[in-house]
């Protein structure tokens, strides 16, 4: 596995750095610059990325972390469980429908057997922060 995070059609930047794997993430993400951003976020962390797509998200792997969007909460349950299903790896849910309040990310979380939810648009820090409480 590389450190390259391939998009569905193309490729991302690979990892020019020496530092070593962390952990191996998935995303798995329809908007080409966000994924973008957290490949690069990700990556510039120390951690191996892998894109997955969103139209088949199940190959490679082992991974560590799943961060997968949604764009609906209400009807991701069956995305969810098709995910959790393929890679057994903690999930962390993002969406730009999640509420940013971190006392509702924790029942979001639970309602969909997921590790973390995450609003999107978020930082760097942000990102980092969930992604370390995901793998803790």
């Amino acid at each position: 596995m590389s450190d390259v995070c391939r998009p569905p059609g193309g490729s991302c930047r690979a990892s020019d750095t020496a530092v070593p794997a962390l952990t191996t993430i998935a995303i798995v993400e329809r908007d080409d610059l966000i994924r973008t951003l957290l490949e690069r976020w990700l990556v510039d962390a120390g951690h191996r990325v892998v894109c997955l797509s969103t139209a088949d998200p199940s190959p490679g792997g082992p991974f560590d972390l799943v961060i997968a969007s949604v764009d609906n909460p209400r009807t991701a349950t069956a995305e969810v469980q098709a995910l959790q299903a393929a890679h057994g790896a903690p999930l962390l849910l993002t969406s730009a429908r999640f509420f940013p309040d971190p006392a509702d990310a924790g029942s979001l979380a639970r309602r969909f057997g997921v590790r973390a939810v995450l609003a999107k648009p978020c930082d760097r820090t942000t990102l980092l922060a969930a992604v370390a409480g995901c793998l803790a």
